[in-house]
C-alpha cells in the first residue's frame, strides 16, 4: 500500500489475532501468571500514518469486544452465545486453545479479569505514545502497532500474539524480527504469530541456513 491507505476495516486474520490475544491472556491469569505485562504487536505497514489510522479500527474493535465481555460472560455458557462477539471467541477458543487444561465456562467467566486495562497505542517517531513498562507493577495489557520502531530493538514485554506482513528479504533485518520469538516461560504453547506464507518461507530458509 502506499502512504495515504486508509485501513478503515480489520481483515479477518487480525480479528482473529486480537481475539486470541484476550484468550491468552485469560489462560494466563488462570495459571496463575498474575502482574505480569501481556503484549500484542501489529506490524504491517513502515509508514507512521497508516500505523496511527489502523489503531482507530483495531481500539473499536477491541471496545465491542470489552463490551461484550462484560455484559455476557457471566451468564451460563449458552446465554453468552447469543452475543456474537462472545460466540466467535468461543469457536477461536476452540480452533485454538481447546486443549489447555481449562473448560470453556471457566475462561468465559474469567474473561472480565483479562479485559482490564487493555491500551491500543501506535508506537512510531510521530506518536505520542511510548512503550514503557517500568510505571507498571501489576503488568501493562497493550497492543502495539508500529513499524520500523518495533522491528529494531525495542523490547516487548511479555509478547504473545506477533501479527505482521512486513516484505523483507534481508537476512540482518529477518534476524532482528526473528527476537519476536522467544522462549515464553510457563505460556510458550500459547504464543502465536500471524504471518505470511512468504514470510514463513523467508524463515524457513534462514533457519536452515543457520543450522
Amino acid at each position: 500500500h502506499k502512504k495515504d491507505f486508509s485501513p478503515d476495516y480489520l481483515p479477518h486474520s487480525l480479528d482473529k489475532a486480537l481475539r486470541c490475544f484476550i484468550l491468552i491472556k485469560t489462560i494466563r491469569l488462570l495459571r496463575g501468571q498474575v502482574n505480569k505485562h501481556n503484549t500484542m504487536m501489529i506490524n504491517v505497514s513502515r509508514f507512521t500514518d497508516v500505523q496511527n489510522k489502523l489503531a482507530i479500527p483495531v481500539s473499536e474493535k477491541i471496545k465491542s469486544i470489552v463490551s461484550a465481555i462484560k455484559g455476557y460472560s457471566q451468564l451460563s455458557s449458552d446465554e453468552a452465545a447469543s452475543n456474537i462477539e462472545m460466540k466467535i471467541l468461543r469457536l477461536i477458543w476452540i480452533e485454538e486453545f481447546q486443549n489447555t487444561e481449562f473448560e470453556w465456562i471457566t475462561i468465559q467467566r474469567k474473561l472480565i479479569d483479562s479485559i482490564q486495562g487493555i491500551e491500543v497505542i501506535a508506537v512510531n517517531s510521530i506518536s505520542q505514545e511510548r512503550l514503557n513498562y517500568d510505571q507498571y507493577e501489576s503488568g501493562r495489557t497493550v497492543i502495539a502497532i508500529g513499524g520500523l520502531v518495533l522491528s529494531r530493538g525495542l523490547t516487548l514485554e511479555g509478547l504473545t500474539v506477533s501479527y505482521f506482513a512486513r516484505n523483507s528479504i534481508m537476512y540482518d533485518t529477518l534476524m532482528q524480527m526473528g527476537r519476536w520469538f522467544g522462549y515464553r516461560p510457563g505460556h510458550a504453547e500459547l504464543c502465536r504469530i500471524f504471518m505470511t506464507d512468504e514470510a514463513i518461507g523467508w524463515y524457513s530458509y534462514i533457519t536452515e541456513a543457520t543450522n
